[in-house]
């Protein structure tokens, strides 16, 4: 029998397997490869696992196992260390690229500001900006890196601070941003406790029928492509309320309230019905 390796687990990091993976029949070698955070090659997976620098639930793995429900992989955090690396890199060259936006009279954060106090920052992100750094994407200026440069002190963890929610990069509108401990933990509770509204309005393709309804999916990842959300009885709660502001020549304008915040749910959800959001080349079978 096979036994357990001591390891000290501040020196690793694990990595939940999603319920549902076993549809999928995936090796642990290939699913490591998908998560774009990490980013790390196939040679170092193949590599780390040979050295035990990869573990599946605690044990010494093949890159020929399955996943299964449940499992959790344990990377030796070494492996990914030069990701680090290459993300400090990607910090100087966004600070040097804003500094010199300022310099010419191009501060970006000076635009998106729509209010500012002591305690909050409310700004319209603009379509085609990240709010924070995720799927590997290291280069790319985000929001975050905005209020990181602008920003000294404000509270969270690195890479998404004083970020208490988020909107996709294609999706323009009004973001909350927290400047101290206070008012990120008074945020959060206010998200979670649904005391702030969300509220959407949206361009669909086709003529929708119903003047006001509520959807109630589950959402979860898709297993054949990690980059997209799909429809699922394994996802989580997912609530969309939606009205209808008008509709003609083969689209629907809609108004559309989150009762949960799931990624791309409305994109997912509204797909789903038959109704893709215009523009949207990812849910949608049309790419204009």
């Amino acid at each position: 029998m096979e036994k357990e390796k001591k390891i000290e687990l501040e020196d690793y990091l694990i990595i939940d397997v999603p319920i549902g993976i076993e549809k999928e029949n995936i090796r642990i070698d290939k699913y490591i490869v998908r998560l774009e955070d990490l980013n790390i090659s196939r040679e170092k997976i193949k590599k780390g696992i040979l050295s035990e620098g990869i573990l599946l639930n605690l044990k010494k793995t093949k890159n020929s196992n399955i996943l299964k429900n449940n499992d959790k992989i344990y990377i030796l955090k070494d492996i990914v260390r030069d990701i680090e690396e290459i993300r400090s890199h990607n910090i100087d060259i966004k600070n040097n690229i804003l500094k010199n936006e300022i310099k010419s009279g191009n501060n970006i954060l000076e635009k998106i500001r729509v209010y500012e106090d002591e305690e909050i920052l409310v700004v319209n992100k603009p379509k085609g900006m990240i709010v924070h750094k995720g799927n590997g994407n290291f280069e790319e200026i985000t929001l975050s890196d905005i209020l990181e440069f602008n920003y000294n002190n404000l509270p969270g963890e690195e890479g998404r601070k004083g970020i208490v929610h988020r909107l996709d990069k294609d999706t323009t509108g009004l973001m909350i941003i927290a400047k101290t401990e206070k008012s990120m933990k008074n945020l959060i509770s206010d998200f979670k406790e649904k005391n702030i509204i969300k509220k959407y309005v949206c361009i669909v393709r086709g003529e929708v029928k119903e003047d006001n309804f509520t959807i109630k999916l589950p959402i979860g990842r898709d297993l054949k492509n990690r980059h997209k959300m799909c429809i699922s009885k394994d996802g989580k709660e997912a609530i969309t309320k939606v009205k209808k502001i008008w509709a003609k020549n083969g689209i629907t304008k809609l108004e559309v309230e989150l009762l949960t915040g799931r990624t791309h749910q409305i994109r997912v959800h509204m797909a789903y019905l038959g109704y893709p959001i215009i523009g949207d080349n990812i849910y949608s079978n049309r790419k204009k």
